[in-house]
């Protein structure tokens, strides 16, 4: 498998309650070639003092403290300092399994696809669910995501939800696409602001693996 550079993009506001075992989900991928960015988005609490300390324990890490312009915002800052080809989010308050980018990046040597899909779970309290896409695992080209993905993407009518989840945080994304389907939304956009990116991305991507 060729070693891309994967950038994984942290917004980071008034998290610290959450942001180690986040941060340390991240180290401790199986898939070590990461360029890591934390985005302090202006936190009142000490999120930029935790953040500061990872950074100097791993060179991997890189912290950038800005005001508080938001989670859109955030993100395009994060991306705009990205040295990957492909970036991915993971939210402050979540963590992911230690070989999932491993086993997203298989395929994009073999495939170059523009974006790659993952499963997610949901994991508060009071429930614990996973969820999966509805649209098949497998490789998709222009002709099958116009046809089999973006008509049904966001609602799938014969079975009452949407086809393909609306989440950053399971997603690995060509750079230049998210830069291209980001460019024209709103940063003040505070509620659906993974969908108003995500299914833009799907819509102009040319290869997408699920």
């Amino acid at each position: 498998m060729k070693k891309e550079i994967l950038s994984v993009i942290v917004p980071v506001y008034n998290a610290a309650e959450y942001l180690d075992k986040c941060i340390r989900s991240i180290l401790n991928q199986t898939y070590k070639n990461l360029d890591i960015i934390l985005v302090d988005d202006g936190s009142a609490d000490n999120s930029g003092e935790i953040c500061d300390g990872f950074a100097k324990a791993d060179g991997r890490v890189r912290v950038c403290h800005t005001e508080n312009h938001g989670i859109i915002t955030a993100r395009k800052y994060g991306v705009d300092q990205a040295e990957g080809k492909f970036i991915t989010f993971v939210d402050s308050d979540d963590w992911i399994e230690p070989d999932m980018y491993w086993h997203m990046l298989k395929v994009c040597s073999k495939y170059e696809p523009d974006i790659i899909a993952s499963g997610i779970i949901y994991d508060a309290a009071e429930f614990k669910t996973v969820e999966y896409d509805l649209i098949a695992e497998g490789i998709y080209d222009r002709e099958r995501i116009e046809r089999e993905i973006i008509p049904v993407m966001m609602y799938d009518v014969r079975r009452s939800r949407r086809a393909v989840t609306s989440s950053v945080c399971n997603k690995i994304i060509r750079k230049d696409l998210w830069n291209e389907a980001s460019s024209g939304v709103d940063s003040k956009i505070t509620y659906g602001e993974d969908a108003a990116i995500v299914y833009l991305c799907l819509a102009k991507s040319e290869r997408a693996v699920f």
